[in-house]
């Protein structure tokens, strides 16, 4: 039986089957092939593959089917998945949070295009193992070479194992004979045997496959621990780039402890006093177990107790911060029920989305901040994860002002009115917020298009009559995709401005409640601060609750709702007090 990597591909076009085994011809890599999902699932579970090429649509079911069922096995949860498609930028989102998909080739492709991106994510070659193979990061020949001088050194104890069994007695077996087999002399001898293998060191030994893994080239470093973080997921990501080694720590998706080494270190012997020969041991250490070289260090003496959390936590940082700048490296996951004691003792939330927020702020490159914030007339908007990404950050003072103010309708221009903040620093703040993923400029024309209820964020309504005025709306909305939540009172409106991330209010005064006092707080929110407040009035001459942004009188024109929901007006101004509190 071939010792090959073996790849499954799972495609209903025979042309594509075809291409496949022309392709993986050469015997590099084992190829199997199924022509419907429930086949590929079946063969999948029986043996699992290194790695599966899927089509995007079969027969029976569609690819992303195919990939939650191979999630919810545990046979195949870490099988990393290609995905086959000729619309691959259409059908990319769809696979948004599966952490297992690793990539995406275009229909039709050349062998030349999908033997290297297979490779690239299995990191096989001229210089890699077959998989199931030995993984040692040695050569036939050396691992031959150590065999031999290993079998030699204990033949003659093997050979006394009949002389020794009338000692047995009531003794483990494993116990009795390992004491006698592993003498101290019998152990230096091993030793001395490997000792040319054992001095070429950590080095020498390629990351392991663990139950995920490929490259960073494909699946980008900031992407897979957003993904490894949204499925709360606790283990040890190992990235291997050359002879350096990072070790990121997870418990429940958030990052505990980051170790790196293969590094000059000389900066951190000078800060903590300590020798060569002691920084050496103590990184030795960390290369065998991944236990953190300051904590041995911390156990000598050279670091305090009241240091050492503060160390921990600046060269997890750099760690985290220099794996993400360096570029493409292997990585491999690995899923653990509990993380190592030092872990546990020592742990300390390292968000990797601040990392670059800090990241972005040291940024002095006006090119760079130009690029992403070209002109005054540019309009913003939040990204359509926002209030989900935002918890994974701690801002200043001027980020939350200047986020306040991203809604969709202010312009550049307008945001350094109202934040009367100086301009360069309001240009590097949206810079550093769109950079991070928080915003994006607003889609059309920046110089002042107005954008469109978005479908699925909902309206809701604070208003008695459900027949002459609840009812009819929520008709219209639905045909535009949008649904309405109707509430009772000026409190339960409060807690769905907060729950529900409406886009719009419609409240009527007359319902009760302080309206204008929930206005200061919607805008003193990020989290709500976009919202579109429209007071819906019993009579024209009704008092407009302060801060909302429009208004409506009975009885409602509804082409008049029409205008007003295809392009929202410009926020009431509200103190700057209030909007940064």
């Amino acid at each position: 039986m071939s010792d090959a990597p073996r790849i499954l591909g799972i495609d209903d076009s025979l042309t594509i089957r075809k291409l496949l085994e022309l392709s993986f011809a050469g015997g590099e890599l084992a190829l199997e092939l199924a022509s419907t999902g429930a086949t590929g699932l079946d063969q999948a579970l029986r043996a699992p593959p290194r790695l599966i090429l899927l089509d995007y649509v079969l027969p029976d079911m569609k690819g992303i089917d195919v990939c939650n069922a191979l999630a919810r096995d545990e046979r195949t949860r870490g099988v990393p998945v290609i995905v086959m498609s000729a619309k691959c930028d259409d059908v990319r989102a769809q696979f948004k949070g599966l952490v297992s998909v690793v990539g995406f080739i275009a229909k039709p492709f050349t062998p030349p295009a999908i033997t290297s991106l297979v490779r690239s994510v299995l990191g096989v070659g001229t210089r890699a193992h077959a998989a199931g193979a030995p993984t040692s990061g040695f050569t036939f020949a050396e691992q031959e070479v150590a065999a031999r001088a290993l079998f030699a050194r204990l033949r003659e104890r093997f050979a006394r194992i009949p002389s020794w069994l009338p000692e047995l007695g009531g003794e483990a077996p494993d116990v009795f004979f390992a004491r006698r087999i592993l003498t101290p002399d019998c152990l230096d001898g091993l030793l001395g045997a490997l000792a040319p293998l054992l001095a070429r060191g950590h080095a020498a030994t390629p990351p392991p496959a663990g139950q995920l893994h490929g490259s960073t080239a494909l699946l980008p470093l900031e992407r897979l621990l957003g993904e490894l973080a949204d499925q709360q997921r606790t283990g040890v990501l190992t990235l291997t780039r050359g002879d350096a080694q990072t070790l990121v720590y997870m418990q429940r998706g958030e990052i505990v402890l980051a170790t790196a080494s293969g590094r000059d270190d000389s900066a951190l012997r000078a800060a903590v006093g300590a020798s060569r020969q002691l920084l050496s041991a103590a990184q030795a250490e960390q290369e065998r177990s991944g236990r953190p070289a300051l904590i041995a260090l911390a156990e000598a003496g050279r670091i305090s107790a009241e240091e050492l959390p503060a160390m921990l936590r600046a060269a997890g940082r750099r760690a985290l911060l220099d794996a993400v700048d360096a570029g493409p490296c292997a990585f491999a996951w690995n899923d653990h029920t509990e993380l190592p004691d030092f872990v546990r003792s020592h742990c300390q939330p390292l968000p990797v989305e601040q990392l670059r927020l800090e990241r972005m702020r040291g940024v002095d490159d006006w090119s760079q901040v130009e690029l992403a914030v070209g002109s005054h007339d540019l309009v913003f908007r939040r990204a359509a994860n926002f209030v989900k990404r935002l918890e994974r950050f701690t801002l200043e003072d001027i980020e939350r002002r200047v986020l306040t103010l991203v809604n969709q309708r202010n312009s550049v221009k307008q945001i350094i009115d109202r934040s009367r903040a100086p301009t360069f620093e309001v240009f590097h703040v949206l810079f550093r917020l769109a950079q991070v993923g928080l915003i994006e400029p607003a889609a059309g024309d920046a110089s002042g298009s107005r954008p469109t209820v978005e479908r699925g964020r909902p309206v809701v309504i604070l208003e008695r009559d459900a027949e002459g005025v609840v009812a009819p709306l929520a008709g219209l909305l639905k045909a535009r995709g949008t649904p309405l939540i109707a509430v009772e009172s000026a409190v339960r409106l409060g807690e769905s401005m907060l729950s529900e991330r409406p886009q719009m209010v419609i409240a009527n005064p007359s319902a009760g409640g302080d309206l204008a006092g929930l206005a200061k707080q919607a805008r003193a929110h990020v989290e709500t601060s976009d919202l579109v407040l429209v007071a819906l009035l019993d009579a024209p001459d009704q008092a407009v609750p302060a801060g909302f942004d429009a208004a409506l009188a009975k009885p409602v024109a509804w082409q008049d709702l029409e205008r007003l929901l295809d392009a929202p007006p410009a926020h009431a101004p509200i103190p700057l007090a209030v909007a940064t509190a």
